[in-house]
């Protein structure tokens, strides 16, 4: 490698430079607030665990996305996390599996994939989101996407929609077809397509039903009657969780697309993403799964998309002060939300210049420069 490509960064990570590094910061800061508010209590996984933990049940899900890595004390292979919520999992089901039921647990922190998804060219990314875990019932499917669509709406992002799902239908309908990895990819990439021709040619049980299911994606009260009208149990499901979901969040707009699977490698029952305008990436995505004997449901909020959306902040106000300046002066500008800056030279006024600070602290008092 020449010495100016040892710079470069791997495809798909990137570095964060002033001002974003703080913006994401104060995201972070923000969400786990939020969450905190509605009861979530804050865990914090490693970053990398042995890959017979990080990827057993359904975290075999996540294998392909899995960088690796050999420990150089036990000689056992590593994982560094492709996604927070198995791990969270993990701990519920280990370290507090003592605790009372329901759990509710939120994090953040940073994740790395091997492959980067669908329309999105990172592979590392910063994600925050919480897990409530140890109830079935339909109020914590609607808790969860109504706790994600509040967080992001007090961050000052407008424009909510809220996609409802039932990935594990997939499974349900054409169990046979999903143990032929051929025609697996035949059937998914359908999906994808939203080809309902596709679907209602293929070699397998359903197939018209699968073709009504695709084309039945819109508005949620429009597609839920189609479901009653197939017959659908889960339909009466969706209808009550989007009622709920609803009347908290009237903002907010549902679809449903019953056959959407993409990014639900281990989920199952009602699961969701969360879209906003001016935004082609989902600003979250979650739902039901199984933790063991517990059933959970959770969301994730991808940091690294809500920064495209959230509104710039006030600048902030930077004074240069002398270097003997009092540390009782310098506590009392802060106190003002003023950001101080030590005079490394005596040309006071032309180094602020050179450092774009517009104000400068002289004779005890603030001066424009």
């Amino acid at each position: 490698m020449t010495a100016k490509n040892a710079l470069l960064l791997p495809s798909g990570l990137y570095d964060l430079l002033p001002p974003e590094a703080s913006r994401e910061s104060d995201a972070v800061a923000r969400l786990l607030a939020s969450f905190a508010s509605f009861g979530y209590a804050q865990v914090s996984p490693p970053l990398l665990e042995f890959e017979t933990s990080l990827l057993s049940g359904r975290g075999s899900a996540l294998s392909p996305q899995t960088f690796r890595v050999m420990d150089p004390l036990s000689q056992a292979m590593m994982g560094f996390r492709a996604d927070i919520t198995l791990q969270v999992a993990r701990i519920a089901r280990s370290r507090l599996g003592g605790e009372p039921r329901p759990l509710r647990l939120c994090y953040a922190g940073p994740i790395l994939q091997s492959t980067p998804e669908a329309l999105r060219n990172e592979r590392q990314l910063t994600q925050a989101g919480i897990e409530l875990i140890g109830s079935d019932s339909l109020h914590a499917d609607a808790e969860v996407m109504i706790v994600a669509a509040q967080t992001i709406k007090a961050l000052g992002i407008e424009d909510i929609s809220i996609d409802l799902n039932l990935p594990g239908l997939l499974g349900e309908l054409c169990p046979e077809a999903l143990t032929d990895s051929g025609l697996r990819k035949q059937i998914k990439d359908a999906i994808l397509r939203k080809d309902s021709a596709a679907i209602a040619s293929l070699p397998i049980a359903n197939n018209t039903l699968l073709a009504s299911l695709a084309e039945s994606a819109g508005p949620a009260d429009k597609t839920i009657a189609t479901l009653k009208k197939l017959k659908l149990l889960q339909a009466d499901k969706l209808k009550a969780v989007a009622e709920r979901v609803q009347q908290s969040c009237p903002y907010a707009s549902l679809t449903v697309d019953p056959i959407e699977y993409r990014g639900f490698d281990y989920h199952e029952g009602i699961s969701f993403s969360i879209f906003a305008g001016g935004l082609r990436h989902e600003l979250g995505r979650g739902g039901r799964y199984k933790v063991e004997k517990d059933s959970a449901t959770g969301v994730t909020l991808y940091v690294t998309h809500l920064l495209r959306l959230l509104p710039v902040r006030q600048e902030e106000k930077r004074v240069l002060v002398p270097e003997d300046t009092g540390l009782d002066v310098i506590a009392k500008l802060h106190a003002e939300n003023w950001i101080t800056l030590y005079a490394l030279t005596k040309e006071h006024r032309k180094e602020a210049q050179h450092l774009h600070c517009s104000y400068i602290l002289e004779k005890g008092k603030i001066q424009n420069t």
